[in-house]
């Protein structure tokens, strides 16, 4: 009797529990059913009186920065943003790779004008670049870079439209 009870509640659990989950998605790919989400540095969970669950991730805006100065140095603590050229020929100026290994930012050439990204004497922009310290140009509108400290000295396109020239 014990033996058919406990198969009961198991059956119970393992059918039932389906139920109480939820299937997870990831660009249309099935995560399958399940039912714990762990909520970590970044994302933010609430679940409201009606059932419905809410992640809010920090920073999932980018900060827009249209630059009109030239040049304009770009710190650390604009690393994950989009820099936008104005209607004048620009010139933006890269932190050093070694102080900001893992920062991605984008650049959108918005307006016809030269747009020039300058690394650090030291880095280079791998792939558009053929020495260290060598700036890249774009004066096509509608192009765009996200470019990523991956070590001390290399900066690497991520992503990006239309070609870019070594301006050096």
């Amino acid at each position: 009797m014990k033996g058919t009870f406990l198969s009961f509640i198991l059956f119970f659990v393992v059918v039932f529990s389906a139920f109480a989950g939820f299937e997870g998605l990831n660009n249309g790919t099935s995560l399958k059913i399940f039912n714990k989400i762990n909520c970590s540095t970044g994302v933010n969970c609430t679940r409201g009186a009606n059932g419905t669950f809410t992640l809010d991730t920090d920073g999932a805006l980018e900060n827009q920065v249209t630059v009109t100065a030239s040049p304009t140095t770009i710190t650390s603590s604009q690393c994950g943003s989009t820099f936008i050229n104005g209607t004048d020929p620009v010139q933006v100026n890269l932190p050093e790779a070694s102080t900001v290994n893992g920062c991605r930012m984008t650049f959108v050439t918005s307006t016809a004008t030269t747009f020039l990204v300058n690394p650090d004497d030291a880095d280079k922009i791998l792939l558009w670049t053929d020495a260290a310290g060598d700036a890249i140009s774009n004066a096509v509108s509608g192009n765009t870079i996200t470019l990523q400290a991956i070590d001390d000295t290399n900066w690497v396109t991520v992503s990006g439209t239309g070609s870019y020239t070594d301006a050096n």
